[in-house]
């Protein structure tokens, strides 16, 4: 189902882009309609059709449900972090200069390892009986670390590409 969706949204961007004038315009149309149909059919799917196995979300089993709304929570996020930086960010002059997630994105792959790296250690030291309120802390304070890491790199010019 995952290999299907992502063929079916590069066949549909490269459909809409290279055939229309306003290509750009009508791919923030298609992720955000889409985006919401496809989380819609998916939630629709699992309160309708429960009694079948196969339409209840499920990660581990990668049920039709859960590929359909991750993928419309997806396209919904794209959308949202599109009409932020490129619309309102162009009207507004919010990020002409180098903002906040451009420093990361200069580094990502490293600072995704690193996250991981780190990830894995906390869940080495600590048991895994811990309360809910310790994991929320030690997740915001672990994604701290990682943008502290990833401004310092910026800072010092220090870009790792693959």
């Amino acid at each position: 189902m995952l290999i299907i969706s992502s063929i079916l949204a590069e066949g549909l961007y490269k459909y809409i882009y290279e055939r229309k004038e306003n290509g750009q315009k009508m791919i923030s149309r298609y992720f955000l309609f889409g985006g919401i149909l496809l989380t819609i059919t998916g939630i629709s799917l699992n309160l309708f059709f429960v009694i079948n196995f196969n339409f209840v979300i499920s990660r581990q089993y990668v049920s039709p449900s859960y590929v359909l709304i991750s993928v419309g929570i997806s396209s919904l996020v794209y959308y949202s972090l599109y009409y932020v930086i490129d619309i309102l960010g162009k009207k507004h002059d919010l990020f002409k200069k180098d903002n906040f997630i451009s420093k990361l994105g200069r580094n990502s792959f490293i600072l995704f390892i690193i996250h991981v790296l780190l990830i894995n250690i906390i869940i080495q030291i600590l048991p895994t009986d811990m309360h809910v309120i310790l994991v929320f802390v030690l997740g915001f304070v672990s994604v701290f670390v990682i943008w502290l890491l990833g401004f310092f790199m910026y800072k010092g010019e220090i870009f790792i590409t693959i």
